[in-house]
């Protein structure tokens, strides 16, 4: 499997920011993940560091069909 990341955080002499996280992954078994995570944030306080706000996650995965199925044959 081959993994590729992607990562980026921007802040704001406000306190604002945003940090986003992509990862891509190859599988062996010709099938793609797709990994995605982001957030908008407030920074409340900077010692301790404290942080609040909202968060995306998603996940997909590409399934190759015609070899799961080949899969499945050769186990039956």
């Amino acid at each position: 499997m081959n993994h590729y990341f992607l990562n980026n955080n921007l802040s704001s002499t406000m306190g604002l920011g945003w940090y986003t996280q992509y990862m891509y992954t190859n599988q062996t078994d010709d099938n793609d993940r797709h990994l995605l995570f982001t957030s908008l944030y407030y920074n409340i306080k900077h010692t301790p560091v404290i942080k609040a706000g909202y968060f995306f996650n998603t996940y997909l995965l590409k399934i190759n069909i015609r070899h799961s199925i080949l899969a499945l044959n050769d186990l039956m």
